[in-house]
Order: C-alpha cells, then structure tokens, then sequence
C-alpha cells in the first residue's frame, strides 16, 4: 500500500508556529531527497518569502488585527459545522431550517484563506444575504448565536482596520496571511509529489522522508487537538508552553 504524508491545515498555527513549521519540513526534505525539483524549489521560496514577511520589522503585524481576523476565521467555521450538524438533525424541523441557511451559506467558497479585502467582502456579504431570512428560520436551524457571532467578528475586524493606527498593519498582516497560503499550497504539492515519487521508488529517501514528515505532523496534530479541547473548556492556552520536543532533540515552536 503506497504510503501517504498526514495532512493537516498548517495555517491553523500560529505565526511563529508556521515559521517553525517550513523550517522543520525543509530540514527533513534536505536530509532524506536532497533538493527534489520544482515541488521542493517552489516550497522553499514560498517558505523564504513568509519569514521574510513575518522578520522584517517595517511589516509587524498588528497584534489586534491578527487575533480579530483569528476570531472570525473561527466563528465561520463554528457556524459551518453547526450548520453540517443541523442538516442532519433527528429533529425535521430542524433540518428543514437548516437546508434554508444552508442554500444561501453554501453559494460563499470558504473565504477565510483569501487576503483580507476579499475575505472580508465575502463575510459581509454572506452575512447581508443570510439577514434575509427569517430570524424564526435561523433560530430553527439553531445557528442565530453562531451568525451573530460571525457578525461581531467581522465588524470588530472592519471597524479596528478602518482606524489610521490600523489601516497600514491592515495591508502588512494581509500579505502575511497570503504569503502563509502560498506556503500552505506549495507545501500540498510538495507532499504529493513525495507521495507520488515513493509509490514509483523513483526518489531515493521519498519513504524515508515520509515516515519523518508523519512523525513531525503527528506531533503537531496532537498539540492542535490539545489546544482546540483547552479552548472549548475554556482553559487558557499558556504560549509559553508551546513546543514540541522529537527523538532527534529538535523541537517545534520555537524560532531560535
């Protein structure tokens, strides 16, 4: 059976984190294929790119800015589940007014990856739309305290990046978080073509290079997991703690 890389959304971590992250991958890629073609070229610029971004200190995101767009990247996504909850519900009338929401939520791509002008046109205008139903109909479908939610979010985040302290931290964290979805694709296409590259044994230490990838995935899935769990029973996440040691010595978390 042809080996697979774990996959997961490595733009659910935090700055550091991903800068970690790139670092770890290019390190494994390195030791185990050496520099194994255009995959790998167009990770390391992508991954040279961000941390340029995420250094240069004419570009220091706003701390502010960041956490709001966080919070209404999180709030599309607890209204997403929600929503996929509810359409399946024992109760009829529930999935009946679920369906409702869903037609209209389901017409708006998941935007919480494009840049933030397009991110946040997108959300007001999902959230324009969805005010067009009945507030009867969302309560049915038991998402009214999720879209409002969603709604805070994106008027917090509107209103801190129309204020002049934040309209130019507004631009610089925007291209952060494009530069961190081009890491994100470039690092998809660069798992693949490993996986692809090992099924054929056309890349001496492709197998290898996923056994060392999937150590370093596992890892971070379980703090992930850990973090999302601390979160929803309200307990804080201390960022201090915030690193995972492997058998090698390395560790994750910490830009050194």
């Amino acid at each position: 059976m042809a080996k697979k890389i774990i996959r997961f959304n490595h733009t659910h971590l935090r700055r550091e984190e991903q800068h970690s992250f790139h670092d770890r991958v290019m390190q494994i890629v390195l030791n185990t294929c050496g520099k194994c073609g255009k995959a790998y070229d167009r990770f390391e610029a992508a991954a040279i790119a961000f941390d340029q971004l995420l250094t240069e200190k004419a570009l220091a995101p706003s701390l502010s800015l960041v956490k709001l767009d966080d919070i209404a990247d999180s709030a599309w996504s607890s209204l997403n589940l929600m929503l996929r909850a509810c359409l399946v519900h024992p109760r009829q009338s529930v999935r009946d007014a679920a369906s409702k929401v869903s037609d209209i939520f389901s017409k708006t791509p998941n935007p919480t990856m494009l840049n933030y002008d397009e991110e946040y046109g997108a959300l007001r205008t999902l959230l324009s739309q969805l005010a067009t139903l009945d507030s009867e109909t969302i309560k049915a479908a038991l998402v009214d305290e999720h879209i409002a939610a969603l709604q805070k979010a994106v008027e917090d985040f509107v209103t801190a990046s129309a204020s002049k302290v934040d309209a130019l931290s507004k631009k610089q964290t925007g291209l952060i978080k494009a530069a961190a979805t081009e890491c994100f694709k470039a690092w998809q296409d660069l798992a693949k073509y490993i996986e692809i590259m090992a099924s054929l044994d056309s890349l001496p230490g492709a197998s290898d290079a996923i056994d060392q990838l999937n150590a370093l995935n596992t890892g971070i899935k379980r703090r992930l997991e850990a973090r999302k769990s601390n979160k929803a029973s309200g307990k804080e996440d201390d960022a201090g703690v915030n690193i995972v040691e492997f058998d090698d010595g390395s560790k994750f978390g910490v830009i050194h």
